[in-house]
């Protein structure tokens, strides 16, 4: 009875993705998110997964004021006569989004996606009754006979809304396009592409992917934590790349800088941060600084290797100081970077 048991199970789970959608829903999820960027937000989008091909009619995407009072719908797009292209994504957005597929006349050229807590829903209208104006509603009351389909609940590092999460059938948590500390540059997108409704523990931060697969690679260790101080080319650019795993190749790489300068490297493995000739020193406690020289162009390049047995959870801060005649006080200062290891 138990191997009959178990074969029942296999048959059931190997055969699901067959038959999803019988019931007349489409199967389709929202699969990537872009709604913050440097500035104005002129190139927002939101893209839905699905099979090539389908038919969109019937289907609205709702969005939601997570800072009004009962979670307010504030805009709502019907996708009535669009289809999903034959590669799978579709892309809804400004016109100035790479690959677009379709921006709907109420699809501001800049603001549309407000940047959370906030939430977006995908509804289905089995009557074909139903209208846009129909959603101008609360997200905890939904049109009657509006099916939800998916729905996603996210922010840029703000406080998680609850009563969002819930009328939204979601049980995690809210997905933060600024988990890596890069919310103007990246999205929040489904890692792999498309998978269960409702599932935001799939969603991950990386550079923004409009019309084709995401961006799953491992994310960077490294995080910009700011406070760069100017000098004669601007602010000196501190950039960290690689996983910090055990082995394996990184990077923290100095730009920008006056060129033919004395530099200092300044790490910790805490951010204590001083003031210091007019900006911010955030490695402190630091150890004894590395002096070297920037190049003709204002480069120092620092790759690595990371050694083995390092523990999860250690932070590595590291900062430039400059010689820099511009500068405020003669010396300019990089931004701090801040590396995580797994």
């Amino acid at each position: 009875m138990r191997s009959f048991s178990l074969i029942c199970i296999l048959v059931a789970a190997l055969t699901a993705p067959l038959f999803a959608g019988v019931s007349g829903t489409p199967t389709v999820v929202i699969n990537e998110v872009d709604a913050d960027q440097t500035s104005t937000d002129s190139v927002e989008f939101f893209e839905l997964f699905g099979t090539g091909g389908m038919d969109l009619t019937g289907l609205f995407v709702v969005l939601y004021n997570g800072n009004s009072g009962g979670d307010a719908e504030y805009r709502t797009f019907d996708l009535a006569g669009q289809s999903v292209p034959a590669d799978g994504y579709f892309v809804v957005g400004a016109a100035t989004v790479a690959n677009v597929d379709y921006t709907p006349g109420n699809f501001p050229a800049t603001n549309a996606i407000q940047n959370g807590a906030d939430g977006m829903a995908l509804y289905f209208d089995p009557s074909g009754t139903l209208s846009d104006s129909d959603f101008d509603t609360f997200a905890a009351a939904p049109p009657a006979g509006a099916q939800l389909v998916d729905a996603l609940v996210y922010d840029t590092s703000d406080d998680d809304d609850a009563a969002l999460l819930s009328a939204l059938g979601l049980s995690g948590p809210q997905v933060n396009e600024n988990e890596n500390g890069n919310k103007d540059t990246e999205s929040s997108g489904r890692c792999p592409d498309g998978g269960a409704a409702f599932d935001s523990s799939t969603y991950a931060q990386a550079l923004p992917t409009p019309g084709g697969p995401n961006n799953c690679a491992a994310p960077s260790a490294w995080s910009d934590q700011g406070n760069a101080l100017a000098g004669v080319s601007g602010d000196p650019l501190l950039s960290g790349t690689g996983d910090l795993t055990d082995g394996s190749a990184n990077s923290a790489d100095l730009t920008n800088a006056a060129p033919g300068a004395t530099a200092g490297l300044f790490l910790a493995f805490e951010s204590n941060p001083v003031s210091f000739k007019g900006g911010t020193l955030m490695p402190v406690p630091f150890l004894d600084p590395v002096i070297l020289p920037t190049n003709g162009s204002g480069e120092i390049l620092l790759p690595f290797v990371m050694p083995p047995a390092i523990p999860a959870g250690v932070e590595i801060w590291v900062q430039w100081l400059i010689q820099d005649a511009a500068a405020i006080h003669g010396v300019s200062i990089s931004n701090a970077i801040m590396g995580l290891t797994p």
